[in-house]
């Protein structure tokens, strides 16, 4: 059995591209391409090599042993392809079933490590649904994405720019976060519990915007904020940063799972300096206000947005030693979106809590 009539590969191109990635980014420099060509021939050689021995292998195995060489279900196909990435992880070779009758039984999706194939049933199940999921472990960069390129209306987790934009602002001493603003009766919108606490003509401090931004989600404060940066001042800024929107208003409306996460990082790594301002960014994310990232005893900073059908949650799990990133995006507006973010968010927990227990046991081993 050749690997090519047991798994659609996709065409040329798509497989190289993977073979590219796969050479890129999880295995340890090595020449992967034969003298003068760039197409990863000897890297793809390889696997149909493995695969054709591993299939003789599992032929002439009894059928309690078959699964261990290439292991196939009612959904799922795969086999270990004897390579490791970077950190030492196995890396599998993973295929679903294949819907289109008469042709190859499989069908290659990717490649996964040890870690990762845990994702792959969250990947089969929301793939095709109105559901982005993005995670990204920040100890060694290992992601989950599924339509992390899906175009949704951000509705309020746009405010997390705003909050990255005068933080760094301030950090790079800029602008004064204890600046007052004068709360006009133009100003006040609906969704503003915060700024409700003021009378017109208050003024009021930008940090304390931030929290009823963060808390409250408070609209009133958005987009007092929104006016004193500037929209063009803000899309300058984080053009600098990859953040390129293709069109920009105070909601934005091609809001998707990967700058959710690129945004995350970005407040991130700016909340690694100890002062009274990360301290209030970090209270005021770490709220129960439509939380549903939330689980158990397990507690996200987090910023939700809901409007209409669109209803999102975007995260960091604050751990110490062991932080990451995540961004639910979805389209069930009020049909049980609750369930659906919190059910993800436990799943890629456990997945994530199981993984550091294996590297615990592992290290334990050398010792």
């Amino acid at each position: 059995m050749r690997l090519k009539d047991w798994s659609f590969l996709g065409n040329y191109e798509f497989f190289t591209n993977r073979l590219q990635m796969l050479a890129t980014n999880d295995l340890p420099a090595e020449k992967w391409s034969y003298a003068g060509k760039e197409d990863f021939g000897i890297l793809r050689n390889y696997l149909y090599f493995t695969f054709e021995k591993l299939w003789k292998e599992r032929e002439e195995a009894p059928d309690s042993d078959k699964q261990k060489y290439i292991y196939m279900d009612d959904k799922v196909g795969c086999f270990n392809t004897g390579l490791y990435d970077k950190t030492w992880q196995p890396i599998y070779f993973y295929c679903i079933k294949n819907p289109i009758a008469g042709f190859q039984e499989w069908r290659f999706t990717a490649f996964y490590n040890s870690y990762t194939i845990k994702f792959a049933d969250i990947s089969n199940i929301y793939a095709k649904s109105g559901v982005a999921i993005y995670f990204k472990d920040l100890n060694n960069d290992y992601e989950l994405k599924v339509n992390e390129n899906k175009i949704y209306y951000s509705a309020s987790t746009s405010k997390v720019f705003v909050v990255i934009y005068l933080l760094e602002k301030y950090r790079n001493n800029e602008l004064d976060l204890e600046t007052k603003l004068v709360y006009k009766p133009s100003d006040a919108m609906q969704g503003s519990i915060g700024m409700k606490q003021h009378k017109y003509y208050d003024e009021v401090s930008l940090s304390e915007m931030i929290k009823y931004m963060l808390v409250y989600s408070d609209n009133t404060a958005y987009f007092m904020l929104i006016k004193y940066i500037g929209l063009d001042n803000l899309k300058m800024y984080f053009e600098e940063y990859n953040l390129v929107m293709e069109s920009y208003d105070p909601f934005i409306r091609n809001y998707t799972a990967d700058l959710a996460i690129k945004s995350l990082d970005r407040l991130y790594k700016l909340l690694q300096v100890d002062d009274d301002y990360t301290k209030l960014i970090k209270e005021s994310m770490n709220n129960r206000n439509m939380n549903y990232l939330n689980f158990d005893e397990k507690v996200f900073l987090h910023k939700y947005g809901y409007y209409d059908v669109s209803y999102h949650d975007i995260g960091i799990y604050d751990d110490i030693n062991y932080p990451y990133l995540i961004a639910i995006l979805t389209l069930y507006g009020n049909n049980n979106y609750d369930v659906k973010v919190k059910e993800i968010s436990k799943k890629i927990f456990e997945i994530y809590n199981e993984n550091l227990d294996l590297k615990e046991e592992y290290c334990q081993n050398l010792i």
